[in-house]
């Protein structure tokens, strides 16, 4: 009966009539209740988690762009700060150029912009500067920055990544020099 699963009769008093009739019917009745309840049940399930999977996968998306959009704004503040920075325009950044900046309100606000400490400035420069050159270019040092800015802990993580290229460094020429002496021991 659809009055029973519409709810324009109430089911009990259907299944009343039908057990008087047998029990084998109003056996049948309540089988049919339960399977249709739970197949329209099933359907509507089905529209809400097809529509929460479609918003999920649509959420995703607009977080990876959002996240692309906040790594593009960070990389061109990075890249004013470092045009601000490199006085000479020579496409890299010394330590006599960072000194100057880091009391200028301009740099100052580039750094808080994105979330480094003016502090942290000084030594980011000398962690991004592994080989000890004395200035850093714009691809270190926008690749510090960016390191650097994505959490509160993440100036220690920059700290130890830097750190591991300082010691590739001096391992390649430590490297270097044994291969250089091997080759004058046994020439």
């Amino acid at each position: 009966h659809g009055e029973a699963i519409s709810g324009g009769n109430d089911w009990a008093n259907l299944a009343t009539e039908l057990k008087s009739v047998g029990e084998l019917y109003y056996l049948a009745f309540a089988l049919y209740i339960v399977f249709v309840t739970l197949g329209v049940l099933n359907v509507v399930t089905g529209f809400f988690v097809d529509g929460a999977l479609q918003s999920s996968a649509e959420s995703k998306e607009e977080m990876m762009q959002q996240a692309l959009e906040e790594k593009n704004k960070a990389m061109e503040l990075i890249r004013g700060m470092f045009e601000v920075l490199d006085a000479d325009g020579s496409g890299n950044v010394s330590m006599e150029e960072l000194e100057p900046g880091l009391t200028s309100p301009t740099v100052c606000g580039y750094f808080a912009d994105l979330g480094i400490e003016a502090g942290e400035a000084k030594p980011l420069f000398e962690l991004l500067d592994f080989r000890k050159q004395g200035e850093v270019d714009i691809t270190a040092f926008m690749e510090g920055c960016i390191t650097c800015s994505r959490n509160p802990r993440a100036f220690d993580f920059c700290t130890i990544d830097c750190q591991n290229r300082r010691l590739d460094v001096v391992i390649d020429e430590v490297w270097t020099i044994c291969r250089e002496l091997s080759a004058k021991h046994s020439a």
